[in-house]
């Protein structure tokens, strides 16, 4: 009814309502003016979130002269780690952590990334334990997501044009 071609639906068992997690018209008239490209993460900073590897990532590529941004929206147990690595990595200047903020602002944040970052790390049973919304509200927002290589991304992110896809955990991967 939609005139949307059937090849393009997924169903999923869970989601996000796109009436408030859309792209707006002024970033679609105007992406992300900065040269530097913005890698961001909206979520609770838990250890299993991967959110260090991320760092990790980011100053490697800027120790081989490639520079990105990150936005590292949420809190949790692991902020003040992660803000201790940043300093650490010397990428402080260049890493931002908004804490949390309210879901409604969340798209807000999302349209200033270029690629949106979902690095969850295998549960002790080996597998992603829950359905990754983080992923369909990136999605939602028109934006390429980097996740890790579990079922539930790969259904999404394989064969699609949505992103990319890296071992969960390992830096050279990612």
């Amino acid at each position: 009814q939609t005139g949307v071609n059937q090849n393009k639906v997924i169903v999923v068992p869970n989601g996000v309502d796109t009436t408030r997690v859309a792209p707006s018209k002024a970033m679609q008239q105007h992406p992300n003016p900065s040269a530097i490209p913005v890698i961001g993460f909206v979520g609770g900073l838990l250890r299993w979130q991967g959110v260090d590897f991320l760092l990790k990532a980011i100053a490697l590529a800027k120790k081989t002269g490639s520079t990105y941004k990150a936005i590292i929206v949420g809190d949790g147990e692991e902020r003040t780690a992660l803000t201790n690595l940043a300093k650490e990595l010397k990428i402080d200047d260049i890493v931002t952590f908004t804490g949390r903020v309210s879901g409604d602002a969340v798209p807000s944040y999302i349209e200033k990334f270029d690629l949106c970052f979902s690095g969850q790390l295998p549960s002790a049973i080996g597998g992603m334990y829950h359905s990754p919304l983080k992923i369909y509200e990136y999605m939602a927002m028109g934006k390429p997501v980097l996740a890790s290589n579990f079922a539930d991304a790969r259904s999404v992110i394989t064969g699609k044009g949505t992103g990319f896809l890296f071992e969960a955990g390992d830096l050279d991967s990612l």
